[in-house]
């Protein structure tokens, strides 16, 4: 094993293991600020991904400039979704656990 490697193999599982904190401080605010359990959380971060790759690679963006511009989107459309489907069940725990998984299903559904 050469020195370059392993710190390669040093960065990906840090840049692994950080990408994996940062969602579990999300569910841990999420559930922590409005007590409610959002399984739809890591669809979320796809659509994220995915909102980056096309602003990138379709439209040409710089990669910071369209990574911010999909924060801004993925961010609004959480708000959006917030709005409609969670505030209506704000204190009923089992109608907001099914709209998430619903939520979940739908978005992980599409992006097949």
């Amino acid at each position: 094993m050469t020195f370059a490697f392993f710190v390669q193999v040093f960065v990906n599982g840090l840049m692994l293991g950080l990408t994996y904190v940062l969602i579990a401080l999300g569910f841990s605010l999420i559930y922590g600020i409005m007590r409610l359990l959002n399984f739809a959380h890591g669809e979320f971060y796809m659509l994220g991904a995915f909102a980056t790759y096309l602003l990138c690679e379709r439209l040409g963006l710089n990669y910071f400039t369209g990574l911010i511009l999909s924060m801004v989107i993925i961010a609004a459309l959480g708000i959006l979704v917030y709005r409609f489907f969670f505030r209506p069940f704000r204190d009923q725990h089992d109608p907001s656990l099914v709209i998430a998984l619903g939520i979940a299903r739908l978005i992980g559904g599409r992006a097949l």
